[in-house]
């Protein structure tokens, strides 16, 4: 676009206002524009003002030799009407964007011509007539929703432009929604004269009819079809297909080609770079594999098609390149969902995709003989969409290097990339790809402890990992050189870079001629200031109260991004308004000559966020967010920009939860979505917990919550840029005023940037070891161990060189790595468990061994003592029932042991007698008499569980804790699982849709309660709480955070390997009869009486004394087909359930 030889970027930007201009300036892309799109160009405008910009290219429209831009922007083409007919509303457009600028510092964009367009499935631009002059094809679904056409604006294009129109007919005979250009190979002659051009390639799919959502005309949609252009008519040919799908054409030449695939992303590709298309490929269905095949040009005939593993992944798009210069294809697959193998407990193995397994850029080569080596894996974004390539690094003798898009996945009510902070981090990642590379790619030290990963003291492992990073199978050998060299802190000098208070004069004498603020806004005028005048912008009203004033909290000058704005009252409120997106840069900080260094600030933030939501009946759902974000980040010549790594302490003390320095107003439901859902991606609740966060001043320093780290880019000139981007909202700019909230966004204040010329210890000297590089394939690791001694309290520096001349590396930025440990002893020995005496269990009197299994959580050895503490209590009757009687339930019946419990008779579930399975296929006794199972313990192919049974249940009812003078109840029983479910590679068992759970109905104080036993919780700090006293003012509440560490969760574990945790479910008592024993007056549960303020079922932990319970045992089978009766599972049964009142009493304490 500016004209420096360098190829740049535009990005369709999704649910946006605007797209994107990146300037590619010898391969950084720091430069940005961004383009307003959206017909409402006020900085106010607001979700339903979004242009949705689906698609764009680049191409010269006007003819006038510069690059301009096309897009397709959606808007909104379609709603529902009051009948729930599918109408279209507000139609999108194709519009040119022309580059006005000269080259260079002047470059600027302007939209000149718009067409309306129903909706668009693809589009493309190439020079169709060979004139010179770019052309734009737009794949149409016109205003009927059924009628399909290509249109082709010839260019110079201009706003009065008529369109040359092919008909494609109507969707519900054949659909087609993938569009390509290039050369079918065909001659044309007029006499003497030849013309070449291009033809249109697309998809033939099975009929649909998109007012329905139905196929109307079921088969594959593999059809790769051409539709040749005739370049002496300067026209397509118009054709349709019969009601059968047979062909109807008229004067043009088609030639369709069934690839074989079901369905999947399409693409054409050019190998030998004649201009002639020679290889065409489709997904098969978007998942593993894609097929493809070679067309013989002089005969323009297919190759029999052939398949390609890409990977355990969905990809909704494929791409065709050339990226090791072999003339055979390479395969690209944004990878948009990572998959795992699950097993489950019947032995069937099954692929199965989620939405939390890591994506890649998946990089398929060919291997020069006609076939393809195993796929390469790049690091990608949250949710990577597209992948295209060009020569964007290096020389043009280099390889060609990839462009990688992303997006946001929202394809449920519970899952939301944009929700996490990675699908709030905007970015393009560009991966620079070499023929000939290897890097060091990781050093890695053995023995950390169990949680932190410190290294302790003595002969530690060190494992060097070099990889190879280009595409070319290496060959030769190379050597590691690795030295690890003791920090002399004493000697080593820390020299200040730069520092800058905002009331003294900027210091910048340590950073040579760098250090100098640039203030950018990507769109408009940036609102970044020096704040001087202090309490001002605060009223009493909402959060601008002084409490959270940026100004109030803070006596002395400091950058702000915001603005001062008088309400209709005349109230000066303090705030930032909306679709902000701006930025302070301290360009070519100087770190050069240094071995470490560290940036130190003092931030505000205190952040709110733009959102939409649905309704059903229970409440209002979060559907889409638009955050507002702070975020500090790094440009390096290595990484582009990124974001700064946050102290621990800071992550720690929960300033900065997202681990990175990046900040969003929806953090406080990020954090408690974790602590719920495991993901900040995720929700589990109707509405949400908070309309902002507020962090108010931290301090990033030594002192307070820790430095950031930037060694990273010791020995580097960098830029650091405070970036502060808004969602539509804003906090002071709502055209009503009643709306404002007075929250005081991003400032900074403080900075200080020092780096450290580090003095080593004498005496360390380097190892050298070989590494054999023969048939080292792409991506392919070799690892080199070596020894080291540390020592506590020290830090070290280890460095591992290779030498990349032996083999012609091409890279030479990853040939070393540094990386700073430091030694630091963790003491952390942990009991695991008590393995002589089990819960529920019972024992004779006698003197017996107490056996304790132990291990050593730290990263050094440790010797300790072991103290067995050990209570007695004879257990008192706790009484059940009507009529009232000892609570004991072994499902016998009779004078002695009457039945204690209720169901609903409906015998789904109920009491089988093992008696009966004894001589069956050499059955094992379970429980040795009566137990009421939800199956049946042998007969499963007759009496087995079945598909959705919901709400069976049986109850231990009336249970008298009214009168309890003891320190606890304790619910005792035994129970047999065998249910279906699935576990991933890693043993992590995939929530089961077959199981048993608890659940509890309760009066207290004449008021009746019910909610779900989740688990229990044992009191380790006495504070007769299972909250974190996250304020540390001695009370806990409702609002803070549970202490997960008190808990245990009731049921099965959720590994089938164990340790990692349980279930509140019964599900999979590995094939043996288990006791669980619960303390009633120390339990967690979800407390289903009543809805929150947002509309959900609280946690909480309680006790049940002074209460009658009823205690419900439930199962629950989905309807996957995979039951008892289906797959001979027993289901679950349980026996022997007491009650039982303990008062306990020390008896003796043992040590070892």
């Amino acid at each position: 676009f500016d004209c420096d030889g360098d190829l740049d970027m535009v990005t369709a930007n999704d649910q946006s206002l605007k797209i994107s201009v990146l300037l590619n300036n010898g391969g950084s892309f720091e430069e940005r524009l961004d383009i307003w799109t959206s017909a409402n160009t006020s900085q106010g405008a607001t979700f339903e003002d979004h242009s949705n910009t689906q698609q764009v290219e680049a191409g010269d429209f006007d003819g006038d030799g510069d690059q301009d831009i096309v897009i397709y922007a959606r808007n909104r083409p379609f709603v529902r009407d009051a009948n729930g007919a599918l109408v279209v509303d507000k139609v999108g457009n194709m519009t040119i964007i022309d580059n006005t600028g000269d080259c260079g510092a002047d470059l600027s964009f302007q939209l000149t011509s718009t067409f309306d367009m129903v909706y668009v499935w693809d589009l493309a631009v190439g020079d169709i007539d060979k004139d010179g002059k770019d052309d734009i094809a737009i794949l149409e679904l016109q205003a009927d929703i059924k009628t399909q056409v290509v249109k082709v604006f010839r260019g110079p294009v201009t706003s009065s432009t008529q369109p040359i129109t092919t008909t494609l007919g109507d969707s519900t005979a054949n659909a087609y929604r993938e569009l390509e250009l290039g050369d079918w190979g065909e001659t044309q002659s007029l006499g003497l004269q030849d013309c070449e051009d291009l033809d249109l390639w697309l998809v033939r799919s099975e009929g649909v009819d998109y007012l329905t959502g139905t196929a109307t005309n079921p088969g594959k949609s593999d059809n790769v079809t051409v539709v040749e252009y005739d370049c002496f008519a300067d026209t397509f040919g118009q054709f349709q297909w019969t009601a059968n799908g047979g062909q109807t054409t008229q004067g043009q030449s088609f030639h369709v080609h069934a690839l074989g695939p079901d369905f999947g992303g399409f693409d054409i590709g050019d190998m030998d770079e004649n201009g002639v298309i020679d290889v065409v490929a489709i997904n098969d269905g978007n998942t593993q594999n894609v097929t493809y095949a070679t067309i013989n040009e002089a005969t323009n005939t297919y190759s029999a098609s052939t398949k390609v593993f890409f990977g355990n992944f969905i990809a909704w798009e494929v791409t065709i390149a050339d990226l090791n210069s072999d003339q055979e294809p390479d395969f690209l697959h944004a990878c948009k969902f990572g998959a795992d193998e699950a097993t489950s407990s019947t032995g069937e193995t099954t692929t199965v995709y989620y939405l939390n397994e890591p994506t890649s850029i998946g990089v398929t080569l060919s291997d020069g003989n006609g076939g393809h080596m195993a796929p390469l894996y790049y690091g990608a974004a949250t949710r990577p969409t597209t992948a295209v390539v060009g020569q964007l690094v290096g020389d043009a003798n280099s390889a060609l290097d990839i462009v990688l898009g992303h997006d946001s996945y929202h394809g449920s009510i519970t899952w939301n990339d944009n929700w996490g902070w990675e699908g709030s981090y905007d970015r393009i990642i560009v991966i620079e790809m070499d023929y000939t590379d290897l890097a060091v790619s990781d050093i890695e030290f053995s023995n950390t402890d169990r949680y932190v990963g410190l290294v302790g003291e003595g002969t530690r492992n060190v494992n060097i990992t070099v990889t190879n990073t280009g595409m070319d199978v290496l060959s030769g050998s190379t050597t590691v050189d690795v030295i690890i060299e003791e920090v002399d802190e004493a000697a080593s000098a820390n020299v200040t870079v730069y520092a800058m208070d905002w009331d003294t004069a900027e210091d910048k004498s340590g950073c040579g001629s760098g250090c100098n603020w640039r203030y950018e806004s990507y769109h408009g005028d940036h609102h970044w200031m020096e704040e001087t005048t202090h309490n001002t912008g605060v009223t009493s009203t909402n959060y601008n109260d002084a409490t959270y004033s940026a100004n109030s909290n803070n006596p002395t000058d400091f950058m702000w991004s915001g603005t001062m704005e008088s309400d209709s009252n005349g109230d000066e409120w303090s705030g930032y308004g909306g679709n902000w997106d701006e930025a302070m840069v301290l360009e070519n900080v100087d770190l050069t000559g240094a071995d470490r260094a560290w940036l130190s600030a003092e931030l505000f933030r205190h952040l709110g966020y733009s959102a939409t939501f649905i309704q059903d009946q229970n409440g209002p759902i979060l559907y889409d967010l638009w955050d507002d974000l702070a975020m500090i980040e790094v440009l390096s010549d290595a990484h582009g920009w990124e974001l700064l790594a946050c102290p621990s302490s800071a992550f720690f003390d929960g300033r900065c939860p997202s681990a990175q320095s990046i900040w969003g107003g929806y953090d406080t439901d990020r954090v408690i979505n974790q602590q719920r859902t495991g993901y900040a991606s995720s929700i589990d609740t109707y509405g949400v917990w908070a309309t902002q966060t507020n962090y108010g001043w931290d301090s990033f320093t030594e002192d307070g919550l820790g430095a950031f780290e930037l060694s990273k880019y010791a020995g580097e000139i960098v830029d650091i840029r405070f970036r502060f981007k808004t969602g539509w909202e804003g906090s002071n700019s709502d055209e009503d005023d009643s709306n404002w909230q007075g929250y005081d966004g991003f400032a900074v204040d403080n900075i200080t940037i020092w780096k450290q010329e580090t003095v080593f210890k004498p005496g360390a000297s380097p190892t050298s070891a070989p590494i054999q590089l023969n048939g080292m394939a792409p991506n392919e690791d070799r690892v080199v161990d070596i020894t080291a001694d540390l020592v506590n309290g020290s830090t070290y520096r280890v460095t591992a060189t290779i030498d990349g001349n032996s083999f012609g590396d091409e890279q030479s930025l990853n040939d070393d790595l540094v990386q700073y440990v430091q030694v630091l002893n963790l003491y952390d020995p942990a009991v695991l468990d008590i393995t002589s005496f089990k819960p529920g269990e019972m024992y004779a009197a006698d003197l017996l061994p107490i056996e304790v299994e132990v291990e050593n959580w730290g990263n050094t050895e440790v010797d300790f003592d072991l103290r067995a503490t050990v209570y007695s209590a004879l257990p008192n009757d706790v009484f059940c029932g009507s009529p009232s009687n000892v609570c004991y339930e072994p499902f016998e019946g009779g004078v002695d042991t009457p039945f204690r419990f209720t169901d609903d008779n409906n015998q789904k579930g109920q009491i089988h007698d093992e008696s009966i399975c004894v001589g069956q296929n050499n059955y094992e006794s379970i429980f040795g008499g009566n137990a009421y199972w939800f199956g049946h313990p042998c007969n499963t192919a007759t009496d087995g569980y079945g598909d959705v049974w919901q709400n069976e249940s049986f109850t231990i009812p009336a249970i008298d804790l009214t009168n309890m003078q003891g320190d606890f109840v304790a619910l005792n029983f035994d129970y047999y699982a065998e249910t279906y479910f699935e576990w991933d590679s890693d043993g992590d068992i995939y929530t089961p849709g077959d199981y048993s759970a608890i659940t509890l109905d309760w009066e207290k104080d004449g008021n009746q309660y019910n909610g779900l036993l989740v688990a229990q919780w044992t009191d380790f700090n006495d504070d007769d709480s299972c909250r974190i006293d996250s304020n540390d003012d001695g009370i806990t509440n409702s609002s803070e955070p549970i202490d997960r560490a008190e808990l245990t969760y009731i049921g099965d574990e959720s590994n089938i390997n164990g340790g990692t945790g349980n279930y509140n479910l019964f599900f999979n008592s590995y094939n043996l009869k288990l006791s669980r024993s619960i303390d009633l007056t120390h339990i967690y549960i979800r407390n289903q009486t009543a809805v929150d303020a947002f509309g959900n079922y609280p946690y909480e932990c309680m006790s049940l004394k002074d209460s009658v319970v009823d205690i419900n045992f439930e199962f629950v089978s989905n309807e996957d087909g995979k039951n008892g009766l289906s797959k001979g599972l027993r289901g679950v049964g349980f026996d022997n359930i007491t009650l039982k009142e303990f008062t306990f009493t020390q008896d003796a304490v043992y040590e070892n």
